[in-house]
């Protein structure tokens, strides 16, 4: 969600690329509220959290979009997990039964491990959400373009409106019959 200021999260976002990192980790610091984080930026927050985690960056200075997913997760484990923060939790206990039980899954696996690398916490968001999005995007490059669908062919376009036709042709014979 977007719209870090005030604590709310209002408009809904389809694609983390499209998600202010920074603007996001300023409000979350603002709402943990068990523990004063101290760190002013998210790479000095991953440095001492989680030293074993690093970046890819962009040209400059830049935190590569690929890995925003693995960033909100670290965060999110954080929040919930070593500061139980209630604030957190009860963000996740608004959420689905089947999207409680991801979490739950991919804390307990996080937790399990003496350090969180790139791969380990690719394979744990492999394994705790086989069906999210996440599966689909390819997290090894962190340079990526979205995952595009094939045109259709011009036989499949001949087909769709082949289909059309007959649809049509079917409706125009249930009206003559009535």
């Amino acid at each position: 969600c977007k719209n870090y200021g005030g604590g709310k999260l209002e408009e809904v976002i389809t694609t983390l690329d499209h998600t202010d990192l920074d603007a996001f980790y300023r409000e979350y610091r603002k709402l943990m509220m068990r523990v004063t984080v101290e760190e002013m930026n998210i790479r000095d927050f991953l440095k001492v959290h989680y030293p074993s985690f690093k970046m890819h960056f962009l040209e400059g200075s830049e935190i590569c979009s690929a890995d925003y997913a693995y960033i909100y997760c670290l965060l999110l484990h954080y929040a919930c997990v070593v500061c139980m923060d209630e604030h957190f939790q009860s963000i996740c206990k608004s959420m689905t039964r089947s999207q409680q039980q991801a979490i739950v899954n991919l804390f307990e696996r996080i937790s399990e491990k003496d350090t969180v690398t790139r791969a380990i916490l690719k394979n744990i968001l492999r394994e705790t959400a086989p069906h999210s999005p996440i599966e689909f995007m390819n997290m090894g490059s962190p340079i990526r373009t979205p995952l595009k669908t094939s045109p259709s062919t011009p036989s499949a376009k001949l087909l769709d409106e082949r289909s059309r036709e007959l649809i049509s042709v079917k409706a125009q014979l249930e009206t003559e019959r009535y």
